[in-house]
């Protein structure tokens, strides 16, 4: 597991950022969910594309999740995701202040979306 976010206002509802295997094929990829404080998970309708070693949220129905296959978003907590960027990254973090989300890449690649 790469990242864990825990839902700011009900502590019963987790994703997490699962790498898989890291040199094989198989095993869960992606971003999963649970509702009930980590006891059971489920896997979304349509996954992240890819590896993904982040994801972050960013209000009730919106997380980021980034990887080095790119840049996805859900719009639905997390039940689906869309490909919004080919571009891969490895970190991401929404700002305390206002809504900029920063995105960090190998080579100090870094880029900031602004979220409406």
């Amino acid at each position: 597991i790469s990242k864990i976010v825990v839902h700011p206002k009900n502590s019963d509802i987790i994703w997490v950022a699962s790498q898989g295997p890291l040199w094989s094929r198989g095993g869960e990829r992606g971003v999963f969910k649970s509702v009930d404080g980590g006891k059971t998970w489920k896997a979304p309708t349509i996954a992240p594309h890819g590896y993904r070693s982040c994801v972050e949220y960013l209000s009730k129905k919106d997380l980021l999740s980034v990887g080095i296959n790119g840049v996805d978003y859900s719009f639905n907590g997390g039940r689906s995701w869309q490909w919004i960027s080919k571009e891969g990254f490895n970190v991401c973090r929404i700002a305390k202040i206002g809504k900029a989300i920063y995105l960090a890449g190998n080579n100090g690649k870094i880029a900031k979306i602004t979220w409406h």
